[in-house]
Parts: C-alpha cells; sequence; structure tokens
C-alpha cells in the first residue's frame, strides 16, 4: 500500500506460497539454505521440500499457502528483496538472481554489514519506515500506539479449523496465542484475515501479532530489528514504543517479513 509519496510497503506478510514460488526459482540446490527443514516438520510451517533429479522441487502444505512465511533469518528475507529487484530469475543462487541487488551479500558477514545500495527498487523496510505504515497517518506520523488504528490493545484473533480468522472487524490481532487450530494452541492465520477494520490507516495488515517481521535496520553491532509481535506476543509487543531485535541468522516459528517497494 502507497505510504506517503515515497514508498510502498506490501499489504501482507509475505506468505508460503510466495516463498515457495521463490525457493522453486532459485533453490534447486539451495546452498544458501533458503529452505529451512522446521518449514516442513513443524505443523506451523508450510512448505515441504521434494528431491528430483538434480536438486529439489517446493510445495505448500494444504491450509498453508495463505498464511505468513516462518523459519525465515534475515538473510533469507534479503535474498528475497534482491529476486525481485533482480526480475523474479530462475536460476542458481548467485550474484544475478539472490545475492547483488538491493543488497549485497556476497561479503563476509553480510548479515551484520549489508546496507541497502542506491537504486534498490525492493527493499526491506526500516524501522521508520515501518513504523508510519503501522502506526501513522496522514496528518501524525506515530499518533498510535497500535498497529490497529488505536490505543486500546487489540481483541485476540480466533480461527476456523482452516487457519482463517474466525473473527474479523474492529481492533482484532493474531497474538497472545488466541487463535488454535490445527490441534496447535496458538497458530498463524490467513494474512490480512483481520480483516480492513484492523487494517493501519495506510491499509497494511498484521502489523500486529501473527509473524514477528525483519526489518532493515540494525541495532548496535550486530542484530537486526524486528517489528510488530507474532501469534504468541503478548501485548506490549505489538506497540509502537516496543523494540525488538535478533541475531540475522536466526529463524523461528513466529518470524517472516513484509517488503517496500519505490513508488
Amino acid at each position: 500500500m502507497p505510504i506517503a509519496s515515497f514508498y510502498r510497503l506490501s499489504a501482507t506478510e509475505v506468505t508460503n506460497q510466495q516463498y515457495a514460488a521463490f525457493l522453486n526459482a532459485v533453490a534447486d540446490s539451495d546452498p544458501n539454505e533458503l529452505f529451512n527443514p522446521n518449514m516442513a516438520s513443524d505443523p506451523r510451517g508450510g512448505i515441504i521440500r521434494f528431491p528430483v533429479p538434480g536438486g529439489f522441487i517446493y510445495s505448500v502444505k494444504a491450509n498453508m499457502g495463505n498464511k505468513p512465511v516462518n523459519y525465515v533469518s534475515w538473510l533469507d528475507a534479503a535474498r528475497y528483496v534482491n529476486w525481485l529487484h533482480n526480475g523474479k530469475p530462475e536460476g542458481p543462487q548467485g550474484p544475478d538472481t539472490t545475492e547483488t541487488g538491493a543488497y549485497i551479500l556476497t561479503l563476509p558477514n553480510a548479515g551484520h554489514t549489508a546496507v541497502r545500495q542506491p537504486g534498490a527498487t525492493w527493499f526491506l523496510p526500516t524501522k521508520h519506515e515501518w513504523n508510519v505504515a503501522a502506526y501513522g497517518n496522514a496528518t501524525l506520523l506515530l499518533p498510535w500506539m497500535y498497529p490497529t488504528r488505536s490505543n486500546v490493545a487489540p481483541k485476540g484473533a480466533t480461527a476456523t479449523a482452516a487457519g482463517d480468522v474466525a473473527n474479523p472487524g474492529l481492533n482484532v490481532a493474531n497474538y497472545d496465542k488466541s487463535a488454535d487450530w490445527n490441534l496447535l494452541d496458538g497458530n498463524l492465520t490467513t494474512v490480512g484475515g483481520c480483516g480492513p477494520l484492523s487494517s493501519s490507516y495506510w491499509g497494511t495488515y498484521d502489523q500486529g501479532g501473527n509473524v514477528a517481521e525483519w526489518v532493515e535496520t540494525l541495532t548496535g553491532s550486530a542484530d537486526r530489528v524486528i517489528r510488530g509481535g507474532s501469534y504468541q506476543s503478548k501485548e506490549h509487543d505489538l506497540r509502537r514504543t516496543f523494540d525488538g531485535s535478533l541475531d540475522p541468522a536466526a529463524e523461528q516459528s513466529d518470524l517472516g517479513f513484509r517488503v517496500a517497494t519505490r513508488m
């Protein structure tokens, strides 16, 4: 969705279906481990890998194609936006597909040192860019405490048997393990499922809850910032005032990302 006049942030988190298309384009051999086996083995993961002659193919699990991808590191997310920047090419992971573009990932320790390149057309939002989309409006940059256009904590989302949000409406978010389905105490839900009454002013969904999201910003000299909280977070993680960070190699069931592009 358009944010002010400078960039667009994707309305939803990157889904398993979108990430599986990325894997099928560039991960026949997967030297950079863009696929995490937990995506297949964990019931909260959404992608299965199958060996075929010469490499692998990837498929989404039932009911998981429209759930946010998880078990992705900051480097996985950066390689995904490099792929978008390069026009979604097919081929081995390298300078023309995943390793250069918005970020130069061929250098040592790139997870801690890579910066957005001039001319990047797709990229991970900075903390500030992410915050403006989540909490801002047309006149005040950061007026809301929660990314549902509210200063009151959202209601917890509940889920159908297929993982859709069962109670979409005003000020709803998937957090604090409220969305139980697939025999799990708390789970991911369909992106955007809380509905337009729970979107940000700019029309983005799930910037509070579902999965916490990698952003571009470094904190200290090592970690990358994460924003928004997840399906298992307490409400304070959804607040504008909360900051989180992780090692850029971290891959978790409650961690994903969304992308941004120039207008």
